[in-house]
């Protein structure tokens, strides 16, 4: 009898741990077609692994454990892209703004020079002129 109870056990701890593994497997293929964008196979995986969840407490924890852990790489890898160009971002700004500086200080010379040429021309003319 005590034979029969730890066979029954083992039994049932090795068709949890299959049934854990089967729904890992379908959980990783589905994820994976999804972002091949082969939707009809992960829709069809993901449909598989929700009966096999279905069926075993311990995957259920173990695919919450799995879906927190992807969601925070998803995060993590899109928080580290923003980083990123938000460091181009400010890059770019600074260059803009000091060609927009240089310009300025040019236009500003260029008036300077073009203001003191007419105040030239108007003081030879009124020179002339008394």
């Amino acid at each position: 009898m005590a034979q029969t109870v730890i066979a029954k056990t083992v039994m049932a701890g090795w068709t949890s741990t299959v049934t854990m593994l089967k729904g890992i497997y379908l959980l990783v293929a589905a994820s994976i077609n999804t972002m091949r964008g082969n939707t009809a196979l992960a829709t069809a995986q993901m449909r598989l692994f929700n009966m096999t969840c279905k069926s075993n407490v311990i995957l259920l924890l173990v695919t919450a454990l799995i879906a927190a852990g992807v969601a925070l790489y998803a995060y993590i890898s899109k928080v580290e892209k923003s980083k990123v160009a938000m460091v181009n971002l400010n890059l770019e700004h600074a260059r803009t703004a000091a060609a927009i500086k240089k310009q300025n200080k040019e236009i500003e010379k260029s008036i300077n020079e073009s203001t003191a040429a007419e105040i030239t021309k108007i003081k030879s003319v009124t020179e002339n002129y008394t």
